[in-house]
């Protein structure tokens, strides 16, 4: 993993936690980063990628457990289209 990497990780983890309400959303996030970003990602799918992406870009403003269940399914829904 080079430097340009590591700048594309702490900046995804800068961003997915600035305004994080619910530390189960936080950890979801903090593990897709790190599947886009830190894990060799060459091997990961367009799925993965697509999943992982999506639950960064809609769990941050979250407040409750069941709210974030449903953005975690619609998330897998929408990354096998």
């Amino acid at each position: 993993m080079g430097v340009d990497g590591d700048d594309k990780y702490d900046t995804c983890v800068i961003k997915s936690q600035s305004e994080v309400k619910r530390i189960q959303a936080s950890k979801l996030m903090m593990t897709a980063c790190k599947k886009l970003y830190k894990d060799n990602n060459a091997f990961l799918s367009d799925r993965d990628k697509k999943y992982n992406s999506c639950l960064i870009q809609n769990l941050q403003k979250v407040e409750n457990s069941e709210a974030i269940k449903q953005i975690v399914s619609a998330c897998e829904r929408q990354s096998h289209l």
